[in-house]
């Protein structure tokens, strides 16, 4: 999904949470943080990145995905519980630099990623979204970043509500590639269903394949 697609994808979570208390588990598109781990010493990035940087990967990835940050999922019962943001973790993520981010990735990744971060409230709690932009390209760090959890030639990949390690073995790099083969096939089908409409009034033998 693009920023704009998870933009309108969290605008309907976050208002359905505020009217009727309803949010979706976590899965292939949504993650829940209560809260930000904070090591004396670390700058805002530094912060950033060992709290999310595998996370985005995984997640450019998929299918792209949300993560709404103040927000904790109880295991047992699925309940999704609004705790809000303590005022260190806000003041970090307000403070934190997305150009600086973007520098890190290039560094892990040789490529940059289409993240965005924003403020929002509910009553007096505040919170942040974090939207990841799915990648056209698979993502593969060229370097370990063991404080990011993250190591050379890993592919991480957001499915079934957690994140896979794509090449831990034969068995899920064959399921990694059988899910990189349906996306290719839908987005084929949904390029074909648009372009169907247009095709009405166009003779066949000037439709080249």
């Amino acid at each position: 999904m693009t920023l704009k697609e998870l933009a309108e994808k969290s605008s309907e979570v976050i208002k359905d949470f505020k009217d009727y208390g309803y949010s979706p588990k976590e899965n292939n598109l949504f993650d829940y943080k209560m809260m930000l781990v904070i090591k004396d010493g670390d700058s805002e990035v530094e912060t950033f990145m060992k709290n999310f940087a595998k996370d985005i990967v995984s997640f450019a990835n998929g299918h792209g995905g949300i993560i709404l940050i103040g927000f904790n999922e109880v295991k047992s019962t699925g309940e999704i519980e609004d705790t809000g943001l303590k005022q260190s973790d806000l003041d970090i993520l307000k403070k934190l630099d997305l150009n600086l981010v973007s520098q890190k990735f290039k560094k892990i990744l040789q490529t940059g990623v289409s993240i965005d971060i924003q403020p929002f409230q509910i009553t007096t709690r505040k919170f942040y979204y974090l939207h990841i932009q799915k990648s056209s390209d698979t993502l593969v760090p060229i370097n370990d970043f063991k404080d990011y959890k993250i190591n050379k030639g890993d592919i991480y990949y957001r499915d079934s509500a957690k994140n896979e390690h794509a090449n831990s073995s034969s068995s899920e790099f064959n399921r990694f590639l059988q899910i990189k083969a349906n996306e290719k096939s839908k987005e084929f089908m949904e390029i074909w269903s648009n372009l169907l409409p247009e095709m009405v009034d166009i003779n066949p033998r000037e439709v080249l394949i």
